[in-house]
């Protein structure tokens, strides 16, 4: 369920409660809801995945 924030932030967003990442993150521990958010929009923006 999107937050009242995001839904104003991100009305169009379907990053709004993702659960995991498009790639495998090179790290060793759990990333935070707004880590995967970040790591997701990188890499599309720099166009290494589609998704």
């Amino acid at each position: 369920m999107k937050s009242k924030l995001a839904a104003i932030l991100w009305p169009n967003s379907k990053e709004v409660g993702v659960k995991e990442a498009i790639a495998p993150m090179p790290i060793k521990v759990k990333a935070f809801q707004h880590q995967v958010q970040g790591y997701n929009m990188a890499l599309r923006t720099m166009g290494v995945m589609e998704g």
